[in-house]
C-alpha cells in the first residue's frame, strides 16, 4: 500500500486535527525496523504494527527520512511540501507503526487498535486418540479412546454457553484426534445438533476438522457443501515424500495417492481445504513441491516447524540448519512464483502474523484450550501430560485457562527477545517447547536461530507481492 494515497478518514474519525500534528515536537522513528528494497522501492516491517509491509516513496520516504536524521517538525515543514500532505503522512506513518508522535496521538491510536483483539476462542476437542497412520513425529499418545456423543454434547453445550457469557463473538471447534473420521459419526451427529440447538445472536458456533485426509465420508462432504465445517488436512510431502513420512499403520503402504485423491475430490467440489504441512530435517528439502503444489490448486497452506525434544545439541544444530536450507530453498522459488491473492491470506509460517503483533506465541491462556475425549481441560495437544487443568465436568474452563494468563509462559522473560527485531512476530517461540526442550521458560527458543534466518525473507515476500500487485 502506498502511504501517500491514504485519505485522512482516519483523522476525521479521532476528531484530531491536522493543525495539531504540527505542533508535535520530539517526533522519531520507532525502532527495531526491518527494510529493504526491491526494484527501487523502499518497504518497511515494525513488528508492532498492525498493516505488514508498508511501502514509502516521493515525499513519504523523504519525510520518513527527514525524521530518521533527527529533524524536528519545522525543519520538516520548510522542505517544500504542503503542510495538509505533511500532516497526512505524519497520520500514515504513526498509524503504521513507523514514528512516534505525541504521546496524545499515541493513546489515540491506542484505542483504535483495541478493535483488533480476537473476539473468537477456539478449543481443540479431541474426539479420539485412534489412528489409522503411524507417523514417527506424531505427539499423540495412541490409544482406542473415543468420545461419545451424549459426553461431546455436553461438553460442547457447558462451552458454549461459558464463551458466551465471557463475551467472544465467536466459538470455533476444532474436530481432532487422532485421526477424527475414525469417529466421524459422532463429530457429524454432534455438528447437526449444535446447528439446531446452540443459536444464539451474539455467539457463532463453527466446525472445523483437522484430519490426515486418508478417509473423506459422504457426510463429511454434505457438511462441507453446507458451510456448516471447515477443513484442514496434513500433506508433508508429494509423491514418494509424503509416502516415507506419513504411512498406514498396518499395511506400511504411503498415503498420497488417497490424499490427492481426496483433495481433487475436495476442488471438484469447489471446496478448498487448508493444507498444514510439518516441516523436519527430512522433508525441509522438498516442500517446494508442496509450495507449487498449493499455489498451482489455489490451497491456502501452512508451513509448521517440528517441534522435538533434542538431547543432542548436535542433532538440533543439524535438523535445524536442514530446515533453514528447505524454507529458504522454497521462498526463494517462491519470489517468481508468488499467487494472485494476497500472500497473507495464502500462506502461513507456523503461527506468525505479520498483520498483527502478537501479546501471546499463540491462544494459551486467553482464546483456546484443548478437551480430550474425556473432558480433561489441557493448555496444549503436544505437551498435555504436565498441564491438567481439570475436567470439563467439575469446573468452569475460562477461569483456569486465565490462570495461566500472568505467569512465566511468555516471552516476557527472555532477555534476549526484549530488544529483538522479531520479538511481537514470533514472541519468543512456543513457551512449552522452551520448557521442554531447556528446563525453563527463560530460555530461547531452540528454534529461534530458524526464525531469524527466515523471517526476513517471509517479510521480503509480501514486499515483493506489493510492489508487482502495483506496478511501482
Amino acid at each position: 500500500m502506498n502511504i501517500e494515497l491514504l485519505e485522512d478518514s482516519y483523522i476525521n474519525k479521532t476528531g484530531l486535527k491536522w493543525l495539531k500534528l504540527i505542533d508535535c515536537k520530539n517526533i522519531k522513528i520507532i525502532e527495531p525496523i526491518y527494510t529493504g528494497i526491491y526494484k527501487g522501492i523502499n518497504y518497511f516491517f515494525n513488528n508492532r504494527g498492525y498493516n505488514g509491509v508498508v511501502i514509502l516513496k516521493d515525499d513519504a520516504l523523504q519525510i520518513f527520512n527527514l525524521i530518521k536524521s533527527g529533524l524536528d517538525i519545522n525543519h520538516i515543514i520548510n522542505n517544500n511540501i504542503a503542510p495538509e500532505k505533511i500532516c497526512r503522512i505524519l497520520n500514515s506513518l504513526a498509524k503504521y507503526k513507523l514514528i512516534l508522535l505525541s504521546e496524545t496521538y499515541s493513546n489515540i491510536l491506542k484505542e483504535q487498535f483495541k478493535k483488533y483483539k480476537s473476539k473468537i476462542f477456539y478449543v481443540w476437542f479431541q474426539v479420539t486418540d485412534s489412528c489409522n497412520l503411524s507417523c514417527d513425529f506424531c505427539f499423540v499418545n495412541k490409544s482406542n479412546n473415543n468420545i461419545d456423543l451424549e459426553k461431546s454434547k455436553q461438553i460442547i453445550e457447558k462451552m458454549y454457553y461459558e464463551v458466551l457469557n465471557a463475551g467472544f463473538e465467536e466459538f470455533v471447534i476444532k474436530l481432532a484426534g487422532g485421526e477424527p473420521t475414525l469417529n466421524w459419526e459422532i463429530c457429524y451427529d454432534l455438528i447437526n445438533w449444535s446447528d439446531k440447538n446452540l443459536k444464539n445472536n451474539r455467539l457463532k458456533i463453527s466446525y472445523a476438522i483437522i484430519t490426515n485426509g486418508t478417509f473423506l465420508p459422504e457426510t463429511l462432504f454434505e457438511l462441507l457443501r453446507n458451510n456448516k465445517l471447515g477443513i484442514s488436512i496434513s500433506l508433508d510431502g508429494i509423491g514418494k515424500n509424503q509416502n516415507i513420512r506419513r504411512k498406514y499403520k498396518f499395511s506400511n503402504k504411503g498415503t498420497f495417492d488417497d490424499v490427492n485423491r481426496n483433495i481433487e475430490k475436495l476442488l471438484n467440489n469447489n471446496i478448498n481445504p487448508y493444507i498444514l504441512t510439518t516441516i523436519g530435517a527430512d522433508n525441509a528439502e522438498n516442500i517446494i513441491d508442496i509450495a507449487a503444489y498449493c499455489l498451482k490448486n489455489e490451497l491456502r497452506f501452512r508451513f509448521s516447524i517440528q517441534r522435538l525434544n533434542y538431547e543432542d545439541k548436535k542433532k538440533l544444530f543439524y535438523d535445524n540448519e536442514m530446515i533453514k536450507k528447505g524454507l529458504l530453498k522454497c521462498y526463494r522459488w517462491m519470489e517468481n512464483n508468488l499467487p494472485k491473492k494476497s500472500l497473507y491470506n495464502i500462506h502461513k509460517l507456523g503461527t506468525i502474523d505479520l498483520l498483527r503483533p502478537k501479546k501471546n506465541v499463540c491462544g494459551i491462556g486467553s482464546i483456546s484450550v484443548v478437551i480430550n475425549f474425556n473432558g480433561d481441560i489441557k493448555v496444549c495437544p503436544q505437551y498435555d501430560t504436565e498441564n491438567y487443568l481439570g475436567n470439563i465436568s467439575e469446573n468452569n474452563f475460562i477461569p483456569l485457562i486465565n490462570k495461566i494468563k500472568d505467569n512465566e509462559i511468555k516471552e516476557d522473560y527472555i532477555n534476549e527477545c526484549k530488544n529483538c527485531l522479531w520479538s511481537f512476530t514470533c514472541k519468543g517461540g512456543c513457551p512449552l517447547f522452551r520448557k521442554y526442550q531447556s528446563g525453563s521458560f527463560n530460555n530461547l527458543s531452540p528454534h529461534c536461530d530458524i526464525y531469524k534466518s527466515i523471517l526476513p525473507k517471509f517479510v521480503d515476500l509480501h514486499a515483493i507481492q506489493l510492489v508487482n500487485k502495483y506496478n511501482l
